[in-house]
């Protein structure tokens, strides 16, 4: 009996996925956008910094190598957060009617359970 019960459970996924929203693949875009900013915005600053301690001895080439390393880090930051952005955009929802097994005492049958589908156009 246990097997015969085991083989129709559908208590979970048998492929699971992990969906994202719309909503989700916004604020993923917006948080990379973000930490690309900073890395910007640092990287200027130690440039200007290295630029200034470069006048006064070698030490400001590290402080502005720092800057360069860290403006180029900041662009797959850029990058990821536009492909994200198209992500979001792409994201569309529907509607649909799936079969479940519906376990009875006496038969076991199917009803119609509607579902609603996130779909992303990768």
């Amino acid at each position: 009996m246990m097997l015969v019960l085991s083989t129709i459970s559908f208590g979970q996924q048998a492929n699971p996925t992990q969906t994202f929203t719309k909503q989700d693949y916004l604020e993923k875009s917006k948080r990379q956008k973000t930490t690309a900013w900073v890395l910007v915005g640092g990287g200027v600053i130690l440039e200007i910094s290295g630029a200034i301690a470069y006048q006064h001895g070698n030490a400001g080439i590290l402080l502005m190598g720092a800057g360069f390393l860290s403006q180029a880090i900041s662009v797959p930051f850029f990058i990821f957060a536009g492909i994200n952005k198209k992500k979001s955009k792409m994201a569309s929802l529907s509607f649909k009617l799936e079969n479940i097994p519906d376990i009875r005492p006496t038969a076991i049958s199917f009803r119609s359970n509607p579902e609603i589908l996130l779909k992303l156009n990768l």
